[in-house]
């Protein structure tokens, strides 16, 4: 079962949210593991995705870090 991403919704499944990116799989792990991305929060017992808004938040942070280094 697959579920189309949308802007509009609470989560997004791991494999929509690597596509939006530009990521694969490792790479995604790397932005978890030493960039301080969000983890994926457990939907059911095999199942996972991430809280939106935490993601885009995230990646709001990386922008504003980005520029800040620029204007210095």
């Amino acid at each position: 079962m697959s579920i189309e991403a949308n802007s509009n919704s609470i989560v997004i499944r791991p494999r929509d949210w690597m596509h939006e990116l530009g990521v694969g799989k490792h790479g995604l792990s790397i932005l978890i593991r030493d960039h301080g991305h969000p983890k994926p929060v457990p939907l059911g017992n095999r199942s996972k995705a991430f809280v939106r808004a935490e993601c885009e938040a995230w990646l709001e942070s990386r922008k504003a870090a980005r520029d800040a280094a620029r204007a210095a």
